[in-house]
């Protein structure tokens, strides 16, 4: 007794699901540009700014420094509700962390 290892069955079942299969790829999705206004980038240099005079002035307790960090919190709101009134959207991050949590 012989035994063929040509299927001629087998083989026609696997290419027709091999066909099935086939489906045309779907193009990546175009990564989403956010668009920056004149105030966005002020908004980043004001808190830049605050982070590096905050760790310069840790402590001080002058009625003009705290003016000073005071009229910056101010500047960093108003500069971010014009951000939101030029797109006509208020962005928020509503991500925890910003750090790859996967990654841990």
């Amino acid at each position: 007794m012989t035994t063929s290892i040509s299927n001629a069955a087998a083989r026609s079942l696997a290419l027709k699901e091999s066909a099935d299969l086939d489906l045309p790829r779907a193009e990546p999705a175009a990564p989403r540009v956010v668009p920056h206004t004149i105030a966005s980038r002020f908004l980043f240099l004001t808190i830049c700014v605050a982070i590096v005079v905050s760790a310069l002035a840790y402590g001080t307790v002058h009625y003009w420094a705290m003016a000073l960090f005071g009229l910056a919190a101010v500047l960093i709101i108003f500069l971010w509700v014009v951000d939101a009134w030029r797109l006509g959207a208020l962005r928020i991050s509503k991500n925890i962390c910003n750090c790859r949590c996967s990654e841990w």
